[in-house]
């Protein structure tokens, strides 16, 4: 059976982007990351965190308004300070999209047409993204008091770790006399590793993908023979994407416990950031390493958002 343009059948209603909010965000956010370091460096310490907080916080926001997750009203009700929520919204939406697929695949055919579709990891996306959540679910906990030593350094090592891949990959995708190079790897990589890549960049921007491509010609091997130079163009956006995101999640669950605490006494627990924002505590010993990163992180997806605006397109 041939077939027919998978968005039409799917039949998938837009997001709603927010491209100038979007790309607002995570230029006050950097301004927060420059406010941190000077605060930091004249020992203003709960301020200091505070902004720190504040500027992750507002880098992933600015991918909820890229993306279509949330929007401001949205933001203001609900996700409020807890930025990391994006993360959840995003997965829940995914199983929603998913489940949303089938109902429509079922109603198309009653005699189901799903298993023949070309439609990479089909089969149990929703028990994935339930997985997902559930994973999130415990993260989302993390951020809501704050973390052991032991605790802060796994999550310090964590984004210490995706910060050397990140360089790694950068001395690839900047590095022009390597396209070539990365090209032919893309192309000698396995049919099940090129549709996990062609199915990430269709969730990212169905739109662009649709227009650009029709399933029928297969998904596998829509970029097979490519030009060298669209293939890098498709993976520096992907990088762009993945990496900006999950130094964020990591920084988020370093930093946002502390977004009120940063800022106000409490008589109860008799606790005053003056004097627990110190020299000695570990968030401030580390802020040094940890705000270069942030920062990073902000320009990769400031990037994305100025160089591809709308999404990604070849």
């Amino acid at each position: 059976m041939k077939i027919f343009n998978y968005f039409k059948l799917l039949q998938i209603e837009e997001t709603k982007q927010n491209i100038p909010l979007a790309m607002d965000t995570p230029r006050v956010a950097q301004q927060n990351l420059k406010a941190a370091r000077c605060l930091w460096q004249n020992r203003f310490y709960p301020e200091a965190v505070f902004f720190l907080q504040q500027g992750i916080e507002k880098g992933i926001k600015s991918y909820g308004y890229y993306s279509g997750i949330f929007d401001e009203e949205i933001v203001i009700k609900k996700v409020k300070h807890q930025g990391a929520l994006m993360y959840e919204y995003a997965a829940k939406k995914y199983k929603e999209r998913i489940a949303q697929i089938k109902q429509n695949s079922e109603n198309y055919n009653p005699f189901s047409i799903i298993d023949k579709l070309e439609i990479p990891y089909f089969s149990g996306l929703e028990q994935k993204a339930e997985e997902v959540l559930e994973k999130l679910n415990v993260l989302k906990l993390k951020t809501q008091k704050k973390l052991s030593n032991e605790e802060f350094n796994k999550y310090l090592i964590k984004v210490k770790k995706q910060e050397s891949d990140a360089q790694s990959i950068e001395s690839l995708l900047w590095d022009t006399s390597k396209t070539s190079q990365i090209a032919t790897q893309f192309r000698e990589m396995g049919t099940t590793e090129r549709k996990r890549i062609l199915n990430r960049l269709k969730w990212i921007n169905p739109h662009d993908f649709r227009t650009k491509y029709r399933i029928s010609d297969g998904i596998a091997s829509i970029l097979k023979n490519a030009a060298d130079e669209d293939i890098k163009k498709m993976l520096t956006f992907l990088y762009y994407e993945i990496y900006g995101l999950s130094a964020l999640l990591a920084l988020a669950i370093l930093t946002q416990p502390h977004e009120s605490d940063s800022r106000y006494p409490n008589s109860r627990n008799k606790f005053n950031p003056l004097n627990y924002y110190t020299d000695d505590l570990l968030l401030i010993k580390e802020f040094d390493n940890i705000c270069p990163i942030a920062q990073k992180r902000l320009d990769l997806i400031d990037h994305l958002f100025t160089e591809y605006g709308a999404g990604w397109n070849l």
